[in-house]
């Protein structure tokens, strides 16, 4: 019997080799601030624990009770920092093409909104012209939550570097175990953040080992022993989050004062950083136009990427009435480990943000139609940065099974 082959979402790309390398990285904190203060030109860069926590400290630094404009497209992390600083959300529309935040229908923002936290969604770049232009009008202070779009570009310009805060993730497409970054030219959120940091918890040493053995294991996952490793380990890692620990407890669980080995694995990963990014860009352009040619997939289709360079941590795909809480298990029952917006072991489905309790208070911004369309037929498909042309064949040609050469989905 031929073995089903595994299309692995996402790797890590760590090893022994590397992280023995990173242990020898000298002053990985200064060049991780220099790093990130160059790429998104802010002059103040606090290091976190993870993008998460480096959401949580902007929030906490600026206050309590502040109306926050954001995308409802997205995963707890983006929004949980809102809720546990004591902040209200609203929801607003989203983009048909790059699945974002969109403010066209700017009348529509009540004027008490202060902020406004914009999520790359997948890597791809939101409207940023748009969005600062109405911001400065309104005098809005932009929250950049850039966990998703590390080294992308929207007209020649890196994400992180228009917003007035910035958070970065230094896992995803940064290939890290933990840590984040807040930049930012406001000395007195940056102030603050660092005082509120200063009094939180270190992350653990075992917590630091897990992760490092998790990713090496993670990364040669494609590999039967390792599959069957990487599966057991995070079957007991959800079990115990499913029995142990509430929401809130999970959240300030990545809210921590951060480890230097973080930073030295960052500084190690960074080296293949430019090359890594090429190809996963290359290769998620090259399973879009297949898409394209065979009229699957809805968003996308418009935008023009002279203007932007997407990151493609993740791939989402819009398809018309693909029900993603059936096709994304039929997916990975057939080798394609697909998601749907999160990232976590065997979820292949997210709820609505807004049915869930602690964000029942939030509010919608007009008509949520859009969204609620988007959220039921969206897949993030697997994107690696060493996939072959057989490889990318083999997604196409699952999603295509799954989809229904007749279904209404196509085309």
């Amino acid at each position: 019997m031929k073995k089903k082959r595994l299309i692995q979402y996402y790797s890590p790309n760590l090893n022994f080799k590397k992280v023995l390398k990173a242990l020898f990285v000298k002053d990985a904190k200064k060049k991780t601030r220099e790093f990130y203060r160059h790429l998104t030109n802010k002059k103040y860069i606090l290091l976190t624990s993870s993008c998460r926590s480096a959401l949580y400290l902007t929030y906490k630094s600026m206050g309590k009770g502040l109306p926050v404009l954001v995308s409802p497209l997205t995963c707890s992390s983006a929004l949980d920092p809102i809720y546990y600083s004591n902040n209200k959300i609203y929801f607003s529309d989203i983009s048909w093409d790059t699945l974002n935040i969109d403010i066209k229908n700017r009348a529509r923002i009540p004027t008490n909104v202060k902020v406004i936290q914009v999520i790359h969604l997948g890597g791809v770049p939101a409207d940023m012209e748009t969005i600062k232009k109405f911001a400065r009008k309104r005098n809005i202070t932009i929250v950049e939550d850039c966990a998703q779009s590390f080294c992308a570009k929207y007209k020649g310009h890196y994400t992180g570097s228009f917003g007035d805060v910035s958070c970065f993730s230094l896992i995803k497409n940064a290939y890290g175990i933990g840590g984040g970054v807040l930049a930012t030219n406001d000395y007195e959120i940056y102030r603050k953040a660092r005082e509120y940091q200063e009094n939180l918890e270190k992350i653990p040493t075992k917590v630091i080992i897990y992760r490092i053995l998790r990713n090496i294991i993670e990364t040669k996952r494609i590999l039967s022993v390792y599959n069957y490793i990487f599966t057991n380990l995070m079957n007991l890692k959800n079990k115990f989050h499913d029995e142990y620990i509430d929401p809130k407890r999970q959240f300030f669980d990545y809210v921590k004062q951060p480890n230097e080995i973080l930073f030295k694995i960052f500084i190690q990963q960074s080296f293949a950083l430019n090359i890594n990014h090429f190809n996963r860009v290359n290769n998620g352009l090259k399973i879009l136009k297949r898409l394209a040619s065979l009229g699957v997939g809805n968003n996308y289709k418009y935008i023009n990427f002279k203007q932007i360079t997407p990151s493609f941590t993740k791939l989402f795909i819009y398809i018309n009435n693909f029900d993603s809480s059936v096709g994304i298990k039929k997916l990975n029952s057939m080798g394609i480990m697909a998601k749907h917006l999160e990232q976590k072991y065997n979820s292949f489905y997210q709820v609505e943000n807004n049915l869930l309790e602690r964000y029942s208070s939030a509010k919608f911004i007009g008509s949520y139609d859009k969204y609620r369309k988007i959220h039921h037929s969206l897949v993030s498909l697997p994107l690696n940065e060493n996939f072959n042309n057989g490889e990318v064949e083999e997604i196409i040609s699952k999603l295509q099974l799954v989809v229904g050469k007749s279904s209404p989905g196509i085309g």
